[in-house]
């Protein structure tokens, strides 16, 4: 069979319209999850709130060299603090929503019944070693991206089939990683494609994010989590339909 963006763009674009309403619930969840956890760790942290106020670190305006420069060393223990918080949050609202749509879709694909209690304990199940392939993903991915943009998408794209494998086909995180590179390198391009459109589409939102506020703070903050999701969700789609027919051919 056939593999060709066209053909995959196509097939994500019409699943994700015939199933909006479960991936915005999802989307939704993954974004409360992800500002309640930081809102919970940060109030517990020391001068954090504070150090948020005075310096306004979340201000794309400010020079993240020169604030870090400014801060005594009680304040860049808090800032990395809120850094290794911030990371946490969205470590966990990520794998929450790569678990629950994995294991929706595949439902979905095999006719059957999304059961709320039976996806619940499937998602309990999959999130511990999930979240530990997400991390070290994360970690790797970062580290490409330091490097230079580019080989932070290429490590972006051959990895991304790891999730999918660890979660469906059961194996462990080293196994899901080594044919997720094989898999992927099968036809790189396609998923690079798809890997770096999403990136884009994700910093146009950010930058849009930083001077559009539609409401109070923290709705804005659920608002962009939420349309952040919602696009991920397209990327988990994406790499989802490359996979089944990967596994096709």
């Amino acid at each position: 069979m056939n593999i060709n963006i066209k053909k995959i763009s196509k097939n994500t674009i019409f699943f994700y319209k015939k199933q909006f309403i479960k991936i915005l619930l999802i989307s939704i969840i993954a974004a409360f999850i992800t500002i309640i956890i930081n809102n919970t760790l940060i109030t517990r942290i020391e001068f954090l709130q504070n150090l948020i106020n005075q310096y306004e670190i979340f201000n794309i305006k400010q020079n993240l060299i020169e604030l870090i420069l400014k801060m005594t060393k009680e304040e860049k223990k808090t800032f990395i603090q809120l850094c290794i918080v911030l990371t946490c949050s969205h470590l966990i609202g990520n794998t929450f929503l790569n678990v629950s749509l994995i294991n929706i879709i595949n439902n979905i694909l095999k006719n059957k019944k999304n059961n709320i209690q039976k996806l619940i304990c499937k998602i309990l199940n999959d999130f511990p070693k999930s979240l530990i392939l997400t991390t070290i993903i994360n970690i790797i991915t970062e580290i490409g991206m330091i490097i230079f943009i580019v080989p932070g998408i290429i490590i972006s794209s051959i990895l991304s089939l790891s999730q999918i494998i660890l979660i469906i086909e059961k194996k462990k995180i080293i196994n899901s990683i080594k044919q997720s590179i094989l898999l992927a390198n099968k036809n790189i391009k396609i998923i690079t494609f798809g890997i770096s459109l999403i990136f884009i589409i994700k910093i146009i939102i950010f930058i849009l994010s930083t001077k559009i506020i539609f409401f109070s703070k923290s709705i804005n903050l659920i608002t962009i989590q939420t349309i952040n999701n919602l696009i991920s969700s397209i990327q988990i789609i994406y790499i989802y339909r490359y996979y089944t027919l990967n596994k096709k051919n």
